[in-house]
């Protein structure tokens, strides 16, 4: 019995450890991305702040749920990638952007990405 209580009570602390670290690491991504960002706009690599303003995006709708903050990220990824030539980013970057569009009740928006998409991405 003593035996069976000491597991639970280890495994209870595990979990709560990794809970803990998960929101640690929620917290520092949040915290870091539009500091990377002003570094890469300071640096002038395009690429990276395409990259970052794709992640800090997808981070703000995602996982925090403030998807009218994330469209101008969203949107100047997109503009980006297209610009660097960049298909695979460019069609991961629009994903997120139609996703956002369709969370902010703009299903419009959406439905015009998600069709630009089916067109760039023939059947297989």
């Amino acid at each position: 019995m003593r035996s069976t209580l000491r597991v639970a009570v280890i495994l209870a602390a595990l979990g709560a450890a990794a809970w803990i670290g998960a929101r640690v690491m929620y917290y520092d991504i949040g915290r870091e991305l539009p500091r990377k960002l002003q570094a890469a706009q300071e640096r002038g690599d395009k690429p990276a702040e395409a990259r970052i303003r794709w992640q800090l995006g997808k981070d703000l709708c995602e996982r925090r749920g403030r998807c009218a903050e994330a469209v101008p990220h969203l949107e100047k990824s997109v503009e980006q990638f297209e610009s660097l030539g960049s298909a695979s980013a460019l069609i991961e970057a629009e994903q997120g952007l139609a996703n956002a569009y369709e969370r902010l009740g703009r299903p419009d928006d959406a439905e015009r990405i998600r069709k630009r998409l089916a067109i760039q991405q023939p059947a297989r």
